[in-house]
């Protein structure tokens, strides 16, 4: 639900749309604001073309139509920045010549601001009282008692940051101090960002107070003291603002989650949207430089084994930053005044950071290049000093952004130090101080040098943010640098995707690592190091896992942690320690990641022999390689399904072994889906090796039959499970193969899967042309082919019509024949009968084969072959696969969508432009999360889904298929916009439409389009399904699906039932015996509920199904008693003709019932019968759709996962006065034994119909006999 904008957002966004309209004159600026605002009035949020939000977060959106007029003489990707812009940037002086709004409200608030603070009165005594909690936590109790001192009003106040602006009041002061990087991220940079860079969505106010050099004496650089001073003078600011009347309140936070730098947050009431952050700094002569150099050491606790003081960087840095001078804010302003258009290209920079935060917080990791160091880093390429300079005056907004990204990721530039030029031209003093160079790039990760050559501005960032922000500008660029072409998009479209899509923590790494540390023994005790506890270990983090994965991973992060939300002073230090570190890793090609064994340094090799002895402790070896050399080895064991579970077991061992861990406290994603993919604990893809040899086999076989009248060209498996893509790959029959122990336990024993198969054959002109003819001479041809493979070779064989039933060494091929004359009619398959009601299995001589077309199986070919391909491009195509159809069909999506469309859905997530902004994912866990927020997300009613695999298309080829499309959309759909947050009202409205539209519309526009190359239609898997109904609730359990993936992912989806809280914490070291059972168990229920579809609310009609007469039982995840036994307000309805297994001890789960004893074919060598392809929900399914497909929907496993098929109402149904099911109007087809016309009225004077809803249940019990077990009806 839409809530309404405050008064002060209300008033932010009037100062946009003066902004939006500046550069307009007329009345066309204003037309434009007014329609502006309405769209907030109605909707929320403004409805900028090209640009919406989705989660809080800004995405675009290329539409169909409508671009090209949207700006003259502009190309689209332009335009798109400019909408950017438009709606991120706001333009300060635009805002300030109205003379109203919420700019001036915010100057006025900073000029009382100002006044408030300046007049407070000095003197006071200030002690450790007003912060004791915290101070003692940082100095301890005797460091307590020297902290008292007079209070003085600050010395100067200066606005820093993106909102200072040259001119306006609140920056006419006199010159400030940078507090050295704010908060970071946009509009927080702390330290001078910019003039007018203000990027929504962070709106807030930096202000930079000095603080006397009075308050302060020289050795508090010792030990903590000067931050305890700090805090005790902040405290004191605070309490004197909470009792002004024109402050709202007073908040804490710290500056990039550094416990030792709390800053205040000052609420005004004139602007409760722009919080003004008193950020404090000291003059230039507080402390001596010399004395805070970064060989120096200022922790006295800080110490080597041998007692000698180490040097603390870090912990000096922290004093320095907050004494520098406005070099920097100097040095932007200097570069934004050569350079008119980098205010913008600042806030297009600082949206492109933000998206890649991977937090929830709109503020900078710790650790990650925040607003105040991109702005720092363009205004060194727009420097005229810079020999490098790459930025010039001429430059537009997005021209200075690819610049950027072109230094960032196209050059060394960051992992070289940067030592900034002042604006005058003198060189940087760090530059002529050779040793003092050294000493600053060997304390830190990465240098950015003020021009005094005092600060690092880029202290607290590490080398894995450095690396990822790297690898993420490098992609960038490469985009950019491409033009997006050609790709399966329109053009501009990848830029823009690059540039505005967020990237969370779960949909970046491929495996996440959730490690609960022991938290320090007393607060004091994490601060005698260089830098917190925390701090520190997660750069050990950081460092065991890059070196532990070596070539396996292309990226390892560990994300800060943070400060927890509505921390206040008064609390103590901040209890950050505690909460888990979070790791993530991006794993490299399959081949490397999932390798057995990792290669060591030679034996000869003494040195580096013991270090990788001494990180791989009792797991490394010496082993003998085949050309005789001798190394240091790893070796992993796993089998070959289980191999993509190495990297998180050699993550987990790492981090334990070296951070002294429980194995309970480390957590590494990887297998938690694996359950969902195994039968009888065992996953079936292990008989993939002997499937290619059975296949190899029956190639032998075909090639060597004399017999035929046309030669056997070629064999082309069309089954899933030769491209590693089955959800359950057929395993070898054991009576097939051994007459082995465990036939005949149940009759999932005896049902095998067919593996199809084309026989391709040799081109001929004499192919009947009569289709009759056609049919027999085929029908002719798969005798032949049967009688040839059974009487010299021995091998069981059994024919139909259309295809020959083969059994090869325990596997079922189905062959289907395939040649060069195309028919010009096909057979259609006649559907079942729907008068009649006897047993839905009847005994039958010959199997029973599902025939598909003759295009179909060339289609299915032309599948096949594609995706072939691109499993070897991306191995984990087949597992992503598998885990997605398990998905569909267990929540009773397999009659509405196709396995063939689920892997096109899977495959468009690996390929560009979709991955973009990140990479083609390579674990199962992300594949399936980018599976379901595809699903989720896209634009299924107004844009086709290209799936270019071999990149086969140009952007002509883009614009017909999209002109197709849009050629068979009916017009009202068009009207309903192309935004995100419209897309389920419009699959809502046209499932509503689909009762009304005639057929022949529906199957001229299928729901959802998937265009390839071999099908630029689009409708070859889906024109059967999904429906808009069908597709709006797919598309509704997949927004959930991902959100609750997500969290599981990262680790928020755990709750703390079953004691897991406590177990985690009894599992750190120290900290007892571990967690218990109970926290394990609870969390694989988590993991499981992914799987478990809600019937109680999804259906209308539960129809449940005998167990035993299920072919492939133990693949049920979700018994259907258990499932149905919470289902209250539902009525059961056993079925006379189909007594309840589970009510009867005589029934046994192992045998179906009497009346339901199918006669297929028999094998003679193998005893009783091998049910092949025998499938008895999916005959029934048919039989009900035949009959009531007019009344009800009907939902269905199609991996036999399940013991229910669901089925809901396709019109509303009502309630009667006599109690009847009333429906308001009589369906097309509907049957009249089922649905009769009635006196009630319903809405818009439409005749209401009664639904004979006991008929229906009868006739589906007779339907059934033998399957059904019994009916659950909604009451």
């Amino acid at each position: 639900m839409e809530r309404e904008p405050t008064r002060e957002e209300g008033e932010v966004n009037e100062d946009i749309d003066a902004a939006a309209g500046g550069e307009e004159s007329g009345t066309g600026g204003s037309r434009k604001r007014k329609q502006a605002q309405g769209a907030r009035k109605k909707g929320g949020e403004e409805k900028v073309p090209g640009l919406v939000k989705r989660g809080g977060r800004a995405a675009m959106v290329v539409g169909g139509g409508g671009m090209a007029a949207a700006a003259a003489g502009s190309t689209l990707l332009e335009y798109q920045v400019h909408n950017v812009l438009t709606e991120a940037h706001v333009d300060l002086a635009a805002a300030r010549q109205r003379g109203k709004g919420m700019v001036v409200a915010v100057d006025g608030a900073v000029e009382k601001l100002k006044e408030t603070l300046l007049a407070m009165p000095e003197g006071e005594q200030v002690t450790a009282d007003a912060a004791l909690p915290y101070v003692e936590g940082l100095v301890g109790q005797e460091g307590m008692r020297s902290l008292a001192f007079a209070f003085h009003p600050p010395t100067r106040m200066q606005v820093v940051g993106s909102y200072a602006h040259a001119g306006s009041p609140a920056a006419s002061h006199a010159r400030g101090h940078s507090s050295g990087g704010g908060d970071g991220g946009d509009g927080g940079d702390g330290g001078g960002a910019g003039v007018g860079s203000v990027a929504r969505p962070c709106t807030h106010v930096d202000v930079a107070v000095e603080m006397p050099q009075a308050c302060f004496r020289e050795k508090d650089i010792l030990n903590h003291r000067y931050f305890a001073r700090r805090a005790l003078y902040l405290a004191t600011l605070a309490r004197h603002l909470a009792q002004c009347d024109w402050v709202a309140a007073v908040e804490w936070s710290t500056l990039r989650d550094d416990v030792c730098k709390p800053i205040l947050a000052v609420i005004p009431r004139a602007c409760k949207g722009w919080p003004l952050r008193l950020i404090p700094c000291l003059p230039p002569s507080t402390f001596p430089s010399r004395k805070l150099a970064p060989s120096r050491n200022n922790v006295r606790q800080a110490t080597s084994k041998g007692g000698e003081l180490l040097a603390t960087p870090k912990y000096n840095m922290g004093v320095v930053e907050d004494g520098a001078h406005m070099e920097a804010h100097d040095v932007i302003s200097h570069a934004m005044a050569l350079v008119p258009a980098l205010p913008h290209g600042l806030v297009l920079l600082k949206i492109w950071a933000r998206q890649r935060y991977g937090t929830k917080r709109q503020v900078a990791p710790a650790d990650w290049l925040n607003g105040f160091q991109l702005s720092l880093l363009a205004a060194h390429l727009a420097s005229p000093h810079n020999p490098h300079r790459r930025i010039t005056p001429a430059m537009s907004a997005f021209q200075i952004f690819r610049c950027v990204m072109e230094a960032m990721g196209g050059t060394d530039l960051l992992q070289q130090p940067i030592f900034l030029t002042a604006p005058d031209g003198s060189p940087n003093a760090l530059q002529a101080n050779s040793q003092a160079r050294r000493d600053m790039q060997r304390a830190f990760d990465w240098v950015l040098c003020d021009p005094s050559g005092t600060v690092n501005y880029a202290s607290r960032v590490s080398k894995s943010a450095l690396h990822q922000f790297r690898l993420d500008a490098q992609l960038t660029y490469s985009v950019i640098k491409s033009g997006g072409a050609p790709v399966a998009c329109l053009p501009g479209q990848p830029v823009m995707l690059a540039f505005m899509q967020p990237c969370a923590v779960a949909d970046r790494f491929d495996l996440i690592a959730r490690v609960h540390d022991a938290p320090p023994a007393t607060a004091q005790a994490a601060l005698l190091l260089d830098e917190s506890q925390h701090r520190r270990r997660e750069g050990v983090a950081a460092g065991v896992v890059a070196r532990g994965m070596g070539e396996r991973a292309t990226a390892v992060r560990v994300y800060p942690r943070e400060v927890p939300a509505g921390w206040r002073l008064e609390q103590g230090m901040p209890a950050v320690a505690g909460a888990p570190m979070l790791i993530g890793v991006s794993l490299a090609s399959p081949d490397t990641a999932f390798r057995l064994v990792d290669k060591g340094p030679s034996a000869d090799n003494k040195a580096e022999a013991l270090k990788f002895r001494a990180f791989w402790g009792p797991k490394a070896e010496l082993r003998r390689w085949k050309d005789g050399t001798v190394t240091e080895a790893v070796a992993w064991e796993g089998t070959p399904s289980e191999r993509h579970l190495i990297p998180s077991r050699l993550i987990a061992f790492a981090l334990q072994r070296h951070l002294g861990l429980e194995e309970c406290a480390v957590r590494v994603t990887g297998g938690e889906l694996d359950f969902a993919l195994k039968v009888e604990g065992k996953d079936p893809a292990s008989s993939a090796p002997a499937l290619s040899a059975a296949f190899e086999r029956l190639s032998s076989l075909l090639r060597q039959l004399p017999s035929l009248p046309l030669s056997i060209v070629a064999l082309h498996s069309l089954s899933p499970a030769t491209r590693g893509a089955a959800a359950f790959p057929p395993s070898p029959c054991p009576p097939a193969t051994a007459g082995g122990p465990g036939y005949g336990e149940g009759m999932w024993r005896r049902c095998v899967d067919p593996v199809p198969v084309a026989v391709q054959l040799e081109a001929s002109s004499k192919w009947p042309d009569d289709p009759e003819a056609l049919r027999l001479t085929r029908h002719a041809f798969c005798l032949q082919i049967a009688n040839s493979l059974q009487q010299p070779h021995g091998v069981e064989v059994e024919a139909a019509r259309d295809a020959v039933d083969v059994m090869v060494e325990g596997f079922a091929f189905r062959l289907v024949l395939l040649h060069d004359y195309v028919p010009p009619t096909e057979d259609v398959t006649s559907s079942p009968s729907s008068s009649s009601l006897t047993p839905l299995i009847a005994p039958s001589p010959l199997p029973t084969l599902p025939s598909s077309s003759f295009s179909e199986t060339h289609r299915t070919l032309q599948h096949h072959s594609t995706l072939n391909g691109l499993t070897g491009r991306h191995p984990t195509f087949g597992s992503i696969a598998r885990l997605a159809k398990r998905w569909v069909a267990a929540h009773l999506f397999s009659s509405h969508l196709k396995e063939e469309a689920v892997e096109l859905l899977v495959a468009h997530t690996l390929i560009a432009p979709n991955p973009l902004p990140l990479l083609a994912p390579k674990s199962r866990l992300a594949g399936l999360l980018r599976f379901f927020r595809l699903l989720a997300s896209y634009d299924w009613l107004s844009q086709p889904l290209i799936v270019d695999v071999n990149s086969n298309f140009s952007h002509e080829d883009v614009q017909q298929i999209q002109a197709r499309f849009d050629s068979r959309l009916p017009p009202h759909r068009d009207a309903l916009g192309s935004s995100a947050r419209s897309v389920a009202k419009r699959l809502k409205q046209s499932a509503a439409d689909g009762g009304r539209e005639g057929e022949k519309e529906r199957e001229r526009r299928p729901a959802m389009c998937l265009a390839t190359p071999y099908d630029r239609d689009g409708d070859t898997w889906t024109h059967l399904g999904p429906s808009v109904e069908a597709l709006e609730r797919l598309c509704a359990f997949a927004q959930s699906a991902e959100q609750v993936l997500a969290q599981l992912i990262t680790g928020e989806g755990e709750g703390d039932g079953g004691g897991e809280g406590a177990g985690e914490e009894r599992g750190r070291k120290g900290g007892g015996k571990g967690r218990e059972g109970g926290g394990e168990k609870h969390r694989a229920v988590q993991w499981k509920s992914l799987f478990l579809s809600p019937l109680a609310t999804s259906f209308d009609l539960i129809i449940r199904l005998h167990p035993a007469s299920l072919p492939h039982h133990p693949r049920v995840l979700f018994p259907a008693p258990k499932a149905l036994s919470t289902t209250k307000g539902w009525l059961q309805v056993p079925s006379s003709l189909n007594p309840d297994p589970s009510s009867s001890s005589s029934s046994s789960s192992s045998s179906p019932p009497s009346s339901f004893t199918p006669s297929l074919h028999r094998l003679t060598s193998a005893g009783p019968a091998l049910l092949i392809g025998f499938n008895p929900p999916a005959l029934l399914l048919a039989h009900l759709q035949e009959r009531f497909g007019s009344v009800l929907t009907f939902w269905y496993d199609g991996l036999c996962g399940s013991e229910v098929i669901g089925a809901t109402w396709r019109i509303p149904i009502g309630a009667s006065a006599d109690g009847s099911a009333v429906a308001p109007s009589l369906p097309r087809r509907a049957q009249q034994a089922h649905v009769l016309p009635c006196s009630q009225q319903a809405e818009k004077d439409l005749p209401c119909h009664v639904v004979n809803v006991a008929a229906i249940i009868d006739d589906i019990s007779m339907m059934g006999a033998g399957l059904v077990a019994s009916v659950y009806v909604r009451q």
